[in-house]
């Protein structure tokens, strides 16, 4: 009786341990929290940063229409002048003996074109009476008539030599700026020979030098300028023209962008020849999918994401639109899906899960800026 008392209780204990194992097997592992966003559409932005120089619209090349020797340089670089006002002066000693050598060739010729008027009426008179030949009268009308026409040529040689005179004082021909002297003192210029530079006062334009792959475009993207001087503002920029050949060897095309705050910006302290960066941004019609770089992982030099369903992760390839810093554009993941967005290499799709939602911005609920 002892014997088979024990034989059963050996027994209960054998079975109380296989069902401890079976209990321990049918435990379930806990789920891990990963963290995940909520995919929206966002507007895919396209930005480009390019220097621009602020620049006069209008420009002069200012040079004497007379040559001579200088005496005097009445500006210095950046100077602000007005129209008519003297910039420089050349010697006006020679041009002053032409101007007095004219006045008199204008005077002895007005003599004698007078008395060849005189003596064609005198003879004009005669005339009605016969008392001289119509051949006479007529050899003295042309002479009057030449005299006539020597004195009109010693009034415009005169009014030549007056105007010589005048060109040697260089004046501004407009209000504005002096960017550029190419001469001193004593220096012997010749007729045309620019010497200094005149910006307009007003105009003042952003000019910037536009590679080939924005050329075609450009007319669609909105421009702004960031000026380096923190008391002048940005603005927006609009476009006026775009060169028509490449310069080169850079192969980029020079493009003029006016700007329309002009007068408040040189109020602010805006002066020409400043630098700025003329950021470019085109928005595209159709929005695209943003998510964190951190979300995009490699497989065979595939790109692909994690989602969540429920508890189970899932692979989904994607194709990459553009790539920055901290967001990536994609295509192939679906508005509303959860994306992993951190610790991606050490996920396996047969793990169970459970999401973890992060900050609904890094998903692009901020979606004006990229």
């Amino acid at each position: 009786m002892n014997r088979t008392l024990s034989l059963y209780l050996i027994c209960l204990t054998t079975l109380s341990g296989l069902s401890g194992c079976r209990e321990e097997k049918t435990v379930q592992p806990a789920s891990k929290p990963v963290p995940v966003i909520t995919v929206q559409a966002a507007p895919l932005h396209t930005k480009r940063v390019l220097l621009g120089t602020v620049q006069a619209r209008y420009e002069t090349e200012m040079a004497f229409r007379t040559g001579g020797k200088m005496i005097a340089r009445l500006v210095e670089v950046g100077d602000t002048v007005k129209a008519g006002q003297p910039l420089a002066r050349l010697d006006p000693a020679d041009h002053e003996l032409a101007l007095q050598a004219a006045e008199d060739q204008w005077r002895a010729a007005s003599v004698d074109a007078t008395q060849a008027a005189v003596d064609e009426a005198r003879l004009r008179r005669l005339l009605s009476d016969r008392s001289v030949a119509d051949a006479d009268h007529q050899r003295q009308k042309a002479k009057a008539d030449a005299a006539a026409a020597q004195q009109a040529q010693a009034r415009r040689q005169r009014e030549l030599a007056s105007h010589q005179l005048q060109y040697t004082t260089l004046q501004a021909d407009r209000d504005g700026v002096i960017t550029a002297i190419r001469f001193e003192s004593g220096q012997v210029v010749s007729e045309g020979t620019p010497l200094l530079t005149l910006a307009s006062a007003e105009g003042w334009e952003m000019v910037v030098d536009l590679p080939e792959s924005l050329v075609g475009q450009v007319e669609r993207w909105q421009a702004t300028a960031r000026f380096w001087p923190s008391n002048v503002p940005e603005t927006p920029l609009t476009l006026r023209e775009v060169a028509a050949q490449a310069n080169l060897p850079a192969r980029t095309f020079r493009s003029r962008f006016r700007l329309p705050q002009e007068a408040s910006l040189r109020q602010a302290g805006l002066r020409l020849g400043m630098s700025a960066t003329v950021h470019l941004t085109l928005s595209e019609a159709s929005p695209a999918i943003r998510l964190p770089t951190t979300a995009l992982l490699q497989s065979h030099d595939k790109p692909f994401v994690w989602l969540l369903h429920g508890q189970q992760l899932q692979q989904r390839p994607v194709e990459i639109h553009r790539q920055e810093s901290d967001h990536v554009w994609v295509e192939g993941v679906q508005v509303g899906e959860q994306v992993v967005v951190a610790g991606g290499q050490k996920w396996d799709a047969s793990m169970p899960v459970r999401a973890m939602p992060m900050d609904g911005a890094a998903s692009g609920k901020r979606n004006g800026t990229p």
